[in-house]
Order: structure tokens, then C-alpha cells, then sequence
């Protein structure tokens, strides 16, 4: 099949690739979080999976500054399907065990490294029944515990963080992606003038003399590393979100120095609230309160009903409030798939730049996690290496290829099938207030729309890279064709199946057309009545990958023979070649004189264009040929 190139000049602009990377606060998030896991080896204890941590009341006594904590942390469980005479717990080997109660009584225990904490029963317990034991410590924790300084006076502040391994660094826990606390009552007891936040309902404040004690009441299921305190000398202030008949406290502790800003930012947050309502499912935790501890951390961090913020920017406080929804109510079950967690949390951020934002700042968006996403040629959202923390916190994969796949999930299913997928998707009891994994979101994804996602998962999330398109227009109005061709920037991906869009514009036209592109070098025919002046691929920015080569101009297209293009004619040093097959091969270039003598010229393939280097070359006429083209092209080479 022949095609001829409209006679209207055609510009094709590819929307895509750009040599900056976006350099926004979100970025700084991940930064954050990757700092303070200090790029450890985890040291993950192979712990008895027998029991189920069904509730902690811990007490804590911190005082910022002197970098000590010490605790009492009373652990109620159940007993799985195995009598058990021993508990193993994770712990910091350099905190300090004063002693270990059963039943009020002291009884052995060991430290054997690694840090674990062995307790040994002075009898066994039964399967299924239910126990507790307190453990007394204190010490000087390091990494997930921090001292800091705030404000001119140099106030001291305690805080912690604790994911991906760090909860152990300060108490004793069960430090694993596979059971959450179901309740917990935590008291921080300080010197009198600070405040200290924590998980859930304040439900008291008690003095004796020069301290002070803040209980707090958490009653939702919880992983470890989402327990945490902050202590300083903080302001409280507390604005309430309406969504519907209902309402809940958004509860700040900030330092005295940044109150006003403060104030007047965290007032922007119940929009944020109405739009993760109205897409996915209501606050999980409205029946307790949503809220902020102010530290010197240099991002943020999601901590259940109160996150850690750094700054309250409008993308931070909508990041780590999204993690309410995809991280704390529902949380990876493996690191592996730490997406689940922060692709959504930064996807979710942009969708508050779509809604909220002018249309510049949400294309702003998408075009920098596209620049950043490329910048490399590999990279899988999947985490092989789940001890390197700077893989598992790499902002480029986890956190903006994570979301782009949810952007281009959304395009490939519509708004109606994605959207219901993730609610349904929530609203699973595998899911709610638990663990969760890919599988589960791609069962119901697949159900709403129909689709089956297997390649898709295979090619955007286990794979690697990203497609370079090159597109091909032809035709005269009504009937046109346009054949979609990529290369790919990775081996572990043959090739991208997605559907694209492409927008024509002319006289009296503006259209989007979308193309299920399954195979490469398709061809796709459509009928327009309009002459077609400007097309732009991608216009929406649906898509990871970077533009190719463009054909445009007065040229015969044939399905299986294109002609290409080469330019500048006459050339100096060199001669460009375009509106090639990507499977072409270009070390088949031959160049001829015009006597046909065979002449050895140069030739290098960047991105399926070719360059060939004439510096060699004497003045006058010569012959550029490929054993897939109609015949030689001719082209001049002149001083």
C-alpha cells in the first residue's frame, strides 16, 4: 500500500523530552527518606512468624537534646497454630535491656546480635492463645532517632523515622511487613515546656513537677515504622475538615517560629481531603484525626494520623497525606513493591495539581517526572534489591516511574475503569487496614475494565526503560495513515504496547485521535475532511518515552520501502539521514561515487537517526545507498 504525504506542510512536535529535570520539593521527599535510612545493609532477624502483636501500651521518657530514650514497652499476642516457649523481638543491639516481666516476674533473656532480642518463657504457651511480656530498656539510639535544634534559641527536638528497618534503632517491635499492631497507647513523658505527638487521640496531659506526660490512643491497625513521636517545644493549633455530614480534627505541632506559616498553609489541606475523598474511599482515620509534627527533616514522612513534615508546602502536605490512604491504611507487604506505597502518594500529588492548580503547573508535573524518568536508559519499578536503600528510595523508579505507570494506567483503561478499580481495589478485606500486593490491584484493575494487564505489568513495571516513537504521517485529506513505529531503550523490553494519541490540527480542525498500538511499524488508516497543517504526538503527556525522528514534506510513503530523507543538501562535514525503519541497520550504508567506485564513510546511529562524517570527503557528487531502500539517494558534499 502507497501513501503521498499531504502538500500542506506537516509539523509533527513530540512532547516529551526536554534536557531539564524537575527540580520541585517532591524530589526532595525521596531524597529525604533515602538520607535518613543512611544507605544501610538491613539487618533483618529471621523472627518466629508464631505470634500475632495485637496491642502495646509503651512508655517513653525522652528529653531533646541528650539523645536518650528509655521505654517500657508491655506487648499483648496471640499464639498461632504452634505451642512457643520463646518471643523474639527486633532491637538496636546498642540499646540496653534492663529487664524482661512475664506475669510480673523477671525472666532470661539473651542478645545473641543481629539485632534480636531472645525472650525465654518460663513456660510454653498454647496455640491460639493469648499472652504478654514487657520489656524494660534505654539507651542512645542512632539513625531513626534524631536530636536536632530549631529557631534562634537552638530549642532542642527528638524525632523519629523509621522506615524501611529503622524502628528496631529505637524500641522493641516486631519489625516486619507482615503484621500490624492492632491497637496501641503511647506515653511520652518530657521536661515541662514541650509537647510530644504521636498516633491517634490526645487523650490526656499529665504534670508532676518539672515533666510532663502526653497520652496518646491509637486504634487502628498500624506497622511498626509508621509509630512515632516528636518532642519539642511546639504551638498547637487544630483546623477541622468537613467532607459531607462529616467532620474531623487536622492537628498541627509546629515550632513557635514558623506558627504563622503554618497556619496559613495547613488551612489549604481540606481540599486536598475532598479530592482523595471523592476518587478513592473516605479518611480512613476520621474517627481519630489527621495532623503534623513540625521537624528538621528535609522532606517528610507519613506517619499514621500525624505525618513528620519538613516544610508545608502544598505538594508535601498532599504527598504525605495520600499515604494515608496508599502506605498506612493499606501497605506494601514487601519492599519490593514500595510502589504500592509511593507511586500512588506521588501520583496522587499530581491529581492535586490537576484538580487545584492551573493547567501549566499539572503539565509542569508530568513533564518533569518524564524528564527524570528518561534521564536513564533502565530501571525497573520493581525493587531487586530491597537493602540498598538508594534503590528502594530512588526517586526516579519508586517514586516517578511508580506513578507514571499509574498515569498511564489510567489512559490505557479510562477514567471510569481505573478510578472504580482502586476503590474496589480498597475496598477489599485482603486489603483494608492490612497488606498488600501488586496482585490485588491488578484483579481488580483488570475487573473493572476487562483488560488483562499481564504485558502491561511485564513491560512498564518488571521491565526496563522506555520507547522512542517515530511517526509517519500520510495521505491526503479524507484518507490518511499513520504508521507507529519505537525502539527501545532497554533489552528487557522488546517492545511498549500502549495506546497513543495524536493530535491534528489545521483549518477549521482540532482533533485527538487515539490508536491501540500493539505491534510496531502499525499502520493505522482514518478518514478526516479537513487538510491536516500541525500534529502533535502525545499532547496530553500519557506516556514514558522520548521522541524519534519525523517525517514530513512531499515524499512517497510505501509500507514496507520508505525513502528516506537526507539532509542538508549540498552538505559540508556531514549528512543527516531520516524517516527511517528503526529495524534498519545502518552498518549497511554503502556510498558511492559517481563513477560507482565504493568509498568508506563514517557512519553513526543515535537514536535510529543516522550521521555520516564527510570530512574525508572530497568536493562533488556521490550516491547514498541501503539494501532496503527503492534505490540510491543523491546528495553533494561542497566546502
Amino acid at each position: 500500500m502507497k501513501y503521498i504525504l499531504s502538500s500542506v506542510f506537516v509539523l509533527f512536535t513530540f512532547i516529551g523530552f526536554s534536557q531539564f529535570v524537575d527540580s520541585s520539593e517532591l524530589e526532595s521527599i525521596a531524597k529525604s527518606e533515602m538520607t535518613h535510612a543512611n544507605n544501610r545493609t538491613a539487618r533483618i532477624a529471621v523472627l518466629s512468624d508464631s505470634i500475632d502483636v495485637i496491642y502495646h501500651d509503651i512508655n517513653w521518657t525522652v528529653n531533646p537534646g541528650d539523645g536518650i530514650i528509655a521505654g517500657e514497652v508491655f506487648t499483648r499476642f496471640i499464639v498461632g497454630q504452634s505451642n512457643i516457649n520463646q518471643l523474639f523481638f527486633d532491637l538496636s543491639d546498642g540499646l540496653t535491656v534492663d529487664s524482661v516481666k512475664y506475669h510480673g516476674n523477671s525472666i532470661p533473656f539473651a542478645r545473641p546480635g543481629n539485632a534480636v532480642l531472645e525472650i525465654n518463657l518460663t513456660s510454653s504457651v498454647l496455640a491460639n492463645m493469648t499472652d504478654s511480656v514487657s520489656v524494660f530498656y534505654n539507651g542512645t539510639p542512632t539513625d531513626a532517632f534524631v536530636t536536632d535544634s530549631h529557631g534562634s534559641q537552638n530549642a532542642p527536638e527528638a524525632w523519629t523515622i523509621s522506615e524501611p528497618y529503622g524502628a528496631r534503632e529505637w524500641w522493641p517491635c516486631k519489625d516486619q511487613l507482615n503484621d500490624k499492631i492492632d491497637s496501641m497507647d503511647i506515653h511520652v513523658t518530657t521536661s515541662l515546656g514541650n509537647k510530644a505527638g504521636s498516633l491517634g487521640l490526645l487523650t490526656g496531659i499529665d504534670t508532676i513537677g518539672s515533666e510532663v506526660t502526653y497520652h496518646w490512643k491509637h486504634r487502628f491497625p498500624v506497622t511498626p515504622y509508621l509509630v512515632s513521636i516528636a518532642v519539642t517545644n511546639y504551638l498547637e493549633f487544630t483546623n477541622y475538615v468537613h467532607i459531607g455530614q462529616d467532620s474531623f480534627p487536622v492537628v498541627n505541632y509546629v515550632y513557635p517560629e514558623s506558627f504563622s506559616y503554618a497556619e496559613s498553609q495547613v488551612n489549604r489541606i481540606s481540599r486536598f481531603f475532598e479530592l482523595f475523598d471523592s476518587l478513592f474511599i473516605p479518611y480512613p482515620f476520621m474517627a481519630e484525626k489527621y495532623g503534623h509534627c513540625e521537624t528538621s527533616i528535609g522532606g517528610g514522612m507519613e506517619h499514621q494520623t500525624m505525618s513528620t513534615m519538613g516544610s508545608f508546602s502544598d505538594d508535601l502536605m498532599a504527598h504525605e497525606l495520600a499515604h494515608q490512604w496508599f502506605g498506612d491504611y493499606t501497605t506494601c507487604a514487601s519492599w519490593e513493591e514500595l510502589w504500592l506505597n509511593e507511586g500512588f502518594a506521588t501520583y496522587l500529588t499530581g491529581l492535586s495539581r490537576e484538580r487545584y492548580n492551573l493547567p501549566a503547573s499539572w503539565d509542569d508535573w508530568k513533564r518533569g517526572k518524564i524528564n527524570n524518568i528518561t534521564s536513564q536508559s533502565d530501571g525497573s519499578v520493581f525493587v531487586t534489591d530491597t537493602n540498598t536503600f538508594w534503590r528502594l528510595f530512588d526517586s526516579r523508579l519508586t517514586y516517578d516511574k511508580g506513578s507514571y505507570v499509574l498515569h498511564m494506567l489510567r489512559w490505557k483503561l479510562g477514567d471510569n475503569a481505573f478510578f472504580t478499580g482502586v476503590q474496589n481495589y480498597l475496598n477489599d478485606s485482603k486489603v483494608k487496614f492490612g497488606f498488600t500486593k501488586n496482585e490485588y490491584l491488578i484483579t481488580h484493575l483488570e475487573a473493572t475494565s476487562g483488560q488483562d494487564l499481564t504485558e502491561f505489568f511485564a513491560d512498564w513495571f518488571y521491565g526496563e526503560g522506555y520507547p522512542t516513537y517515530q511517526i509517519t504521517l500520510a495521505g491526503v485529506a479524507p484518507d490518511y495513515a499513520v504508521r507507529i513505529s519505537q525502539t527501545t531503550s532497554h533489552p528487557s523490553v522488546n517492545f511498549f504496547e500502549m495506546p497513543v494519541e495524536i493530535r491534528l490540527q489545521g483549518s477549521g480542525l482540532d482533533t485527538l485521535m487515539r490508536f491501540e498500538n500493539t505491534e510496531n511499524n502499525q499502520w493505522f488508516d482514518f478518514t478526516l475532511n479537513k487538510n491536516i497543517a500541525v500534529a502533535s504526538f502525545d499532547p496530553n503527556r500519557w506516556l514514558i518515552m522520548r521522541s524519534g525522528n519525523v517525517i514530513l514534506g512531499n515524499q512517497e510513503v510505501d509500507e514496507q520501502k520508505l525513502n528516506p530523507i537526507v539532509f542538508p543538501q549540498p552538505a559540508i562535514n556531514e549528512v543527516n539521514v531520516s524517516n527511517l525503519n528503526p529495524l534498519w541497520n545502518s552498518d549497511e550504508t554503502k556510498v558511492y561515487s559517481v563513477t560507482g567506485a565504493l568509498i568508506d564513510v563514517p557512519v553513526t546511529n543515535t537514536n535510529g537517526n543516522w550521521k555520516l562524517d564527510l570530512t574525508e570527503l572530497p568536493i562533488g557528487i556521490f550516491f547514498l545507498d541501503h539494501p532496503e531502500w527503492n534505490k540510491p539517494i543523491r546528495f553533494i558534499k561542497s566546502l
